[in-house]
């Protein structure tokens, strides 16, 4: 994710909030929090899934790398660190 992602994540407008190893799974998962600023940002991507050359060789880097992965869009309620900028 370092080598790779957060530049182009940063292409697209996107920001890391967190990056977590699972426990009780051998080390074979992860989990990446994203900020997407507005859904046309998570629209470009989406778009340039197909689109992009940078988006393909970035894909590329995770063959035999990465098995399967899962996307959950979250909305960030009124009063979330990600809108308020504030922590408890």
């Amino acid at each position: 994710v370092e080598e790779h992602r957060l530049a182009l994540a940063e292409v697209f407008g996107w920001r890391l909030v967190g990056a977590y190893r699972t426990a009780l799974v051998n080390d074979s998962e992860a989990i990446l929090i994203w900020a997407v600023p507005t859904w046309h940002h998570w629209s470009r991507w989406e778009a340039a899934q197909e689109s992009d050359p940078s988006v393909s060789i970035w894909r590329g880097h995770l063959h035999g790398l990465v098995r399967d992965w899962r996307n959950k869009l979250l909305v960030a309620s009124d009063l979330s660190p990600i809108r308020t900028g504030r922590t408890l």
